[in-house]
Parts: C-alpha cells; structure tokens; sequence
C-alpha cells in the first residue's frame, strides 16, 4: 500500500516537471504587418487601423530574379575586376563579416546553454623515488639502513644508523616504526601514476530562458547577415556609379582637350588671316578668349578625376591615389 502511495507522488511530481518544463515566459515574437499600402500616401485622412483597405495585387514587374553580377551587363573588364575585388577588400564588409563571426558565435554559446556541462580532467606522470628518501617499499633486512622516525642511536651490534627529523618514533632501531628501510644497493624501480576525473551537470530550463536567449540569437545573426548584404549591395552600387561618372569625366576631358587643339589651330588661322590683313584684332582676340576659356576648363574636370579615383581606391581598402596608375586613361 505504501508502496503503491509512493508510485503515485512519484508519477505526479514528473508530470509537473513536465509541464513547468513546458512553460515559456513570455508571448511569442510576431513581426509587424501593416495594413496600410503604398497608394494611400498622399491621401487626407487615413483609414482606421481596425478598417484596412482592400488589397491590391502584387506587382509582378520583373520576372525573373535579378542577376547578382549585374554589372555584367556594361560588359567592362575594368568593372567587373573592380566588383569581384570590392567584396574582400571593402573594410566596411570587413567589419560586417567580423561582426557576423561575433552574433553566429553569441549563437552557438546559447545554444549551448540547452546541453549538459562536461568536465573531464587527466594526468600521467612517470615517476622515479631515490633511495634516499622513499617510503617503505621493500622488507627491512641485514644490512639495511634507516632514514626518518626519531633522532637517536641505534644498539651496539647493528649495522642501522637512523636519523631523524623531529618527534622521535622508534629510537632509531632497525624496522622501527617510522623508519624508511633500503637494502642496501637496491634500486627502487619507476612507475606510473594515472589520474583521471570526469563530472557532468545540466540545468533544466523550466521558464525557458534559455530558449528565448536561443531565439534572439537567431534573430540577432539573422539581422546582422541582412545588414550585412545590405552594405554589400550598397558598396557595389556606390563602386560602380562612381566608376560611371569616372569614365564620363575621363571622356569629358578627351572631349575638352580635343576642343582645346581646335581652338588653338583657330586662334593661329586667325592670326594668319590678320596678318595678311583679312580680319581684325578683335577677331584674334576672341579666338585667344576662346582657348583661355576651354583650357581653363581642365584643372577642374582633372580635380574631379582625381576625386573619384580616391573614393574608388577608398572602397576597397586603398590609400588615396593607389588606383591612378589603374584608371587613368
């Protein structure tokens, strides 16, 4: 009968480990979704949160998912190196992957609050005691000499010399308790120790913090991996706009440099035509305006050249001007 008592608070107190066991603090996480869509921007007044507007249909512009190497499409080698170089060499994505390592890690040390803790320990040494000072590891014999127990003389006839190193146990007389007996010339061989432990423990997640310290984690690399591509994708867009505008200055200036050496062949026509008495000198000197004009328009336009090499070089990790010799034209 008590027996059967014992049973029973047994089962009750394990279905109720179980269902604390179960229990979670806290609701479940649920991402926000908004009623509200885009064409109800501009409007007056807004629909009420409880009366959502009706739904529009998904826009289906694109077909296919977008090509991720789509500078491919410019068909620049230039480009396409600059693009493939950008993601191990940015140092903002650097910094994004190390910060990626550090959330996976934070993960894998929640997740690993959900297992028991092992602890195991180990040594082996190999060992050799002198004779001079070991413990008792062989019979005391003729002839054998004493070390230990007590301070004092041994008896007339025997071959025992004992010394001792405080509190006197045995007088100094051969096999005496205390003393440390060698045979004389024996040798003590080695030996081996081993040691070796092991202990293991587990804490039960009843309010499940650990699982909800799981699932941040989770949330947390799943956060940082979408900022991640997001820097990623930002770079690569910045790079190739600033290697676009790059190249239409770099023909801007072949453009204003040709335009220069036809304003100077026009300008010596010009003075020819004058010296024959053709034209005037006001018609040379709107020529010489004209160079002066065009030619000043240079050190801007190579400012500007300068600049967007330097932020190119920037994004991948280089000192100003390291990428001139590489995009100059």
């Amino acid at each position: 009968m008590k027996a059967r008592h014992m049973h029973k608070w047994r089962m009750a107190a394990l279905v109720s480990t179980a269902l604390v066991g179960a229990c979670t603090v806290g609701p479940d996480f649920k991402g926000a979704q908004p009623w509200w869509q885009p064409s109800s921007w501009g409007k007056s007044t807004a629909p009420a949160p409880s009366e959502p507007p009706a739904a529009t249909p998904v826009s289906t512009v694109i077909a296919a998912p977008v090509d991720p190497k789509w500078w491919d499409q410019f068909h620049d080698p230039e480009l396409s190196a600059l693009e493939q170089r950008v993601a191990a060499d940015n140092l903002d994505l650097r910094i994004a992957d190390m910060r990626l390592a550090e959330s996976r890690s934070a993960l894998g040390q929640a997740q690993a609050a959900e297992y028991p803790i092992l602890n195991a320990d180990g040594s082996y040494s190999h060992e050799y005691l002198s004779p001079q000072g070991a413990v008792a590891l062989f019979p005391t014999g003729a002839g054998a000499t004493s070390y230990g127990g007590g301070f004092g003389g041994a008896p007339p006839g025997t071959t025992a010399t004992s010394f001792g190193s405080g509190g006197a146990v045995g007088g100094g007389n051969v096999g005496t308790l205390g003393a440390i007996p060698v045979p004389a010339g024996a040798k003590i061989p080695p030996f081996n120790l081993y040691q070796y432990g092991f202990d293991a423990s587990w804490e039960l997640d009843f309010w499940g913090q650990v699982r909800r310290s799981v699932e941040a984690a989770k949330a947390a690399v799943q956060a940082t991996e979408d900022q991640r591509r997001d820097a990623l994708v930002s770079v690569e867009a910045e790079l190739a706009r600033d290697y676009i505008d790059l190249r239409g200055i770099q023909r801007t200036i072949e453009i204003t440099k040709e335009n220069l050496e036809s304003a100077r062949q026009s300008l010596d026509l010009t003075r020819q035509r004058a010296a024959q008495g053709v034209t005037t000198d006001l018609d040379v000197a709107n020529a010489e305006a004209q160079v002066s004009n065009i030619a000043a328009q240079l050190p801007a336009l190579d400012q500007q050249e300068a600049a967007l090499i330097n932020a190119l070089s920037q994004l991948l990790g280089k000192p100003p001007g390291a990428l001139k010799a590489e995009l100059e034209q």
